[in-house]
């Protein structure tokens, strides 16, 4: 079963009739015509006793990611009865009443809102979507090297009084007349800079192991898993931008970020079968790991709930050291 409007692998005889009814169908097939997007699945209402279609979501298959969701609703006062609509989280224009609102982009007319998605550059491309992981993933960088201490040293351990004798002391090997030094606040002090030095040390070595090896990353979205393999390759990264501008695309991504793909990302439904075994060891390291909740990520496992696109998906970043 191989439906050139859906994602391989993820046709269901269900999914297939659904969209074949639906009058979607035909906004679906001008997106993957113009941009390659394919139907991931079809979501329904939370409520009611009808099984009606909701929305289609759709994206890259290269990466599995969720890029948009389209749907049309009945709509009288239009010549053909309905209007197609068009949501993205990876962006928004100028006017709206609410998030959901600026997402969102639709017309009566199926070529007019083709035109306005090339015009104002709506839909993201594959590399673009993938700059949107690598934020996630700084952000679980950072937590991580948070996760190690304090590594920075402050002047304010010891008083004015204190760095004047010692400073007198160890330039020119003499007493300061009238000040007395207090050991103890020295000893306190020296303490704390030698465990921030450590916790530096420390945190160096286990970030570049981390990081500059491959290691997994691991998405869900609803049912299914996504699971790549990715690398840092810059010392510096430009944390990509959504992009928030409407008539002039002023807010671009920027092309420069430091990882690099070493395994594209896949989805899958079900990791039981001898190819993908592997998963669910994965998956359940990273269950024992949560569940233990190590401060230092001891098990190699760094948790990140990144829900700043689409609300059924839920990026836990990655996370696993393959080493």
């Amino acid at each position: 079963m191989n439906h050139k409007l859906i994602f391989d692998g993820l046709e269901t005889e269900e999914l297939i009739q659904v969209l074949e009814k639906s009058p979607t169908k035909k906004l679906i097939m001008e997106l993957n015509h113009t941009y390659g997007l394919k139907v991931i699945e079809v979501t329904y209402p939370e409520s009611g006793f009808v099984k009606e279609p909701d929305e289609f979501i759709m994206g890259y298959e290269s990466n599995g990611l969720p890029i948009c969701s389209v749907w049309t609703e009945k709509d009288m006062t239009t010549t053909n009865g309905i209007r197609y609509y068009f949501k993205t989280p990876f962006y928004e224009k100028f006017r709206g009443n609410s998030t959901n609102e600026k997402q969102t982009v639709f017309s009566s007319k199926l070529s007019s809102l083709m035109g306005t998605l090339k015009k104002a550059r709506v839909v993201i491309s594959e590399d673009d979507a993938f700059h949107h992981i690598a934020k996630a993933i700084e952000s679980s960088r950072s937590e991580y090297t948070d996760s190690f201490g304090k590594t920075s040293k402050s002047i304010f351990e010891v008083d004015a009084d204190s760095i004047h004798i010692l400073l007198s002391k160890y330039i020119h090997n003499k007493e300061v007349e009238g000040l007395h030094l207090d050991l103890n606040l020295c000893k306190k002090a020296l303490d704390k800079y030698n465990q921030a030095d450590n916790n530096k040390l420390e945190m160096e070595k286990e970030t570049k192991r981390f990081y500059e090896k491959p290691f997994y990353f691991i998405a869900s979205c609803h049912k299914d898993i996504i699971i790549g393999v990715l690398k840092r390759k810059e010392p510096t990264v430009s944390i990509p931008q959504k992009v928030v501008e409407f008539k002039s695309y002023k807010g671009q991504i920027d092309k420069v970020h430091p990882y690099e793909i070493v395994e594209p990302l896949k989805r899958f439904k079900t990791f039981d079968d001898e190819a993908h075994g592997y998963i669910k060891g994965l998956l359940t390291m990273l269950k024992v790991s949560a569940e233990s909740r190590i401060p230092k990520f001891n098990n190699d496992f760094i948790p990140y709930n990144h829900k700043e696109h689409f609300k059924e998906i839920c990026f836990h970043t990655v996370a696993k050291s393959t080493t």
